[in-house]
């Protein structure tokens, strides 16, 4: 990551544990934190965990966003691998600069695939998916750009296997 002024952006990153005892990471940013806006950047970031968890087949590790959660060291016996990932394409809704972020352990049953494009998945189908991407879009930030809105424009699945 570059080099980023002070209070520019809070990181946030959210790590799954698949079946191998293994740990995957997603990382981008949102806002940075402050006495005033705590309570609803908290808010923000456990709707987009809960709505994170239910697309994931992995167990919630641990998730930081300006302090460590420590939630579960259990390791889950669901067939959860952290190498088929959920590639999320974003833009900053302002400068329309692209960013991606990846969440490892997604359970790619729940998503749809676009004809002639198997990688592809569709935005909003199922209301999980739909869930994630608005969580997503209300909590996340471009990581230079802490006032900007960002907006979803990809989808795809990434270590697939058949």
């Amino acid at each position: 990551m570059p080099s980023l002024p002070v209070g520019s952006y809070s990181p946030v990153l959210f790590s799954m544990r698949d079946q191998w005892n293994k740990t995957g990471t997603q990382r981008f940013f949102a806002k940075p934190l402050t006495a005033a806006n705590y309570t609803a950047q908290q808010a923000l970031a456990a709707t987009y965990r809960d709505a994170l968890v239910a697309v994931c087949l992995g167990q919630l590790a641990s998730w930081v966003y300006g302090e460590e959660n420590l939630v579960s060291a259990a390791i889950p016996i669901n067939g959860a691998t952290r190498k088929i990932k959920l590639v999320i394409g974003y833009w900053d809704t302002t400068t329309f600069q692209k960013f991606t972020t990846t969440i490892p352990t997604i359970d790619d049953d729940l998503t749809v695939a676009i004809p002639n494009t198997p990688d592809i998945v569709e935005i909003g189908t199922p209301s999980q998916v739909a869930d994630l991407i608005a969580a997503f879009q209300a909590f996340a930030v471009p990581y230079n750009q802490p006032t900007h809105a960002v907006s979803v424009f990809r989808l795809a699945i990434q270590g697939r296997s058949g």
